[in-house]
């Protein structure tokens, strides 16, 4: 006998094979409950997102640019702040406008109900009445000032993209008062006054006051 040949083994072209499917080695047991299911992964978002609506105790409005050095970024959320993102959010509120009081968009904060100033925050809040008269602005007490007490659970492009976009919006609004004031001063006889005028009262100065209102909401 050959040593390179194994006694008892049968490698006959002519001998009946059993297939893997025709024993009990592959398990037939079901999981799930045959109704379907969520991915782990989802399932898991789905709890912490559960868990943070239970955390919450309040809404309000807050304006983004004047209280931008009390936003801790970076505890939950570590992406660093990306200049290009930044500007294309920029864009998109200069074509689109800013949808500032969409519930969707909102930024969730951790923060500390003992540093925020009572009457300064709601309780309650049903998405898609006017946040403008539905909710306060928040407030710090004195002691939580300077000391980012705002932990913020995102939103850091957002943040600066509002800054950017509220300082385009008042280059644009002094623009437009700029050439309103020389329009004043031009002699409304003179050749082309009319149509100056004209521009003004049908284009210039419902886009100026449209910013002005705009404005006078900062950075919420």
């Amino acid at each position: 006998m050959r040593s390179d040949v194994c006694a008892g083994t049968d490698d006959s072209p002519n001998r009946q094979k059993t297939k893997i499917a025709d024993t009990l080695l592959l398990d037939e047991r079901t999981s799930g409950d045959g109704s379907g299911q969520l991915e782990a992964s989802v399932t898991a978002k789905l709890g912490l997102e559960e868990r943070a609506r239970k955390a919450i105790f309040g809404y309000a409005r807050l304006d983004l640019i004047q209280n931008k050095s009390e936003f801790l970024f970076g505890k939950w959320n570590d992406r660093p702040l990306d200049k290009q993102q930044v500007g294309r959010l920029v864009q998109s509120f200069l074509t689109k406008g800013a949808d500032r009081f969409s519930f969707t968009k909102a930024i969730p904060l951790s923060v500390r109900a003992k540093d925020l100033r009572s009457g300064t925050y709601a309780t309650k809040f049903t998405p898609g009445t006017d946040a403008t008269t539905e909710l306060p602005v928040l407030e710090l007490v004195e002691e939580a000032k300077g000391k980012k007490r705002l932990t913020a659970a995102g939103g850091q492009h957002r943040v600066n993209a509002v800054e950017e976009w509220v300082k385009t919006l008042k280059k644009q609004h002094a623009e437009l008062v700029r050439q309103r004031e020389a329009l004043e001063q031009q002699d409304s006889e003179a050749a082309g006054a009319a149509a100056d005028i004209e521009i003004e009262n049908r284009m210039r100065k419902p886009r100026r006051d449209a910013l002005r209102e705009t404005l006078l909401l900062g950075g919420q």
